[in-house]
């Protein structure tokens, strides 16, 4: 719908959220991001964000697990989108020598929201220097930044 959009207005942005990372492969997730900001001339922003216990049935992937796996998919969508080969050894992810194609329109890389209340949530925004969402208000979380 995005798409679709944008072939009809020029100024307005596209903003996904939430993609709720340890449930998505994060090289699938950033070609379609970047392909999504190809198809809306740069204009696509992105929310990112670890789920809630209900979307992780006991087999899956377990609660806390994600909590601490919310900082490795960031990682390597920034590597995707940034690098044109890289390779990355991880706890949970393990890749070498890769490309992912296409890279997005906007440099570095479409704004990202990180969505979420828990305390893991605001370290790991912090640490990436991303947006977060928090009670309906948007701020930005800058490194070395120490309020949260």
């Amino acid at each position: 719908m995005f798409v679709a959009a944008a072939q009809h207005t020029q100024r307005i942005r596209f903003r996904t959220l939430c993609h709720t990372l340890p449930l998505h492969n994060p090289l699938i997730l950033a070609g379609a991001i970047a392909e999504a900001d190809l198809l809306t001339h740069g204009r696509m922003e992105c929310g990112l964000g670890r789920g809630h216990a209900w979307l992780f049935p006991r087999p899956a992937c377990r609660w806390r697990r994600a909590v601490r796996a919310m900082k490795r998919p960031l990682d390597l969508l920034t590597l995707a989108w940034t690098q044109e080969h890289f390779s990355y050894a991880g706890r949970y992810y393990h890749v070498k020598d890769v490309t992912v194609v296409p890279k997005p329109l906007q440099k570095p890389h479409p704004k990202l929201y990180m969505v979420g209340q828990a305390s893991q949530f605001h370290r790991c925004a912090h640490a990436a220097s991303v947006l977060r969402r928090r009670a309906g208000a948007i701020l930005r979380v800058c490194a070395g930044d120490r309020r949260v």
